[in-house]
């Protein structure tokens, strides 16, 4: 997994050779988005950080 762009307390990942729009509270496979931080381009979620 990676972030693509983060905008409007959203942020679009690639996994699995797609791109997916999550926000926080959503499940990417058997990870849950936890937060975004805009400032560090990361997502929090229940497994880590992605950058």
């Amino acid at each position: 997994m990676r972030v693509q762009a983060i905008q409007n307390g959203m942020a679009w990942v690639y996994w699995q050779d797609k791109t997916w729009a999550v926000s926080p509270g959503e499940k990417l496979g058997q990870v849950t988005v936890t937060g975004i931080n805009p400032q560090a381009r990361e997502v929090l979620t229940s497994a880590g950080t992605i950058k």
